[in-house]
């Protein structure tokens, strides 16, 4: 979250944008979030409209 704490989104947003990436994420995934999200692009933009990231 903190990554994401200058993107101009509410806190609200920005948690569930990251709960979804992490549930997305392999339980074994050694990245961080952030860094899986950049090769991740489809899971990226589903996120985006689950947290409602306009």
């Amino acid at each position: 979250m903190m990554d994401n704490k200058n993107e101009g989104k509410t806190t609200e947003v920005v948690r569930k944008y990251c709960e979804c990436m992490n549930e997305k994420m392999d339980d074994n995934e050694t990245q961080s979030i952030t860094q899986w999200e950049k090769t991740h692009a489809k899971e990226a933009k589903e996120c985006d409209a689950k947290a409602g990231w306009k």
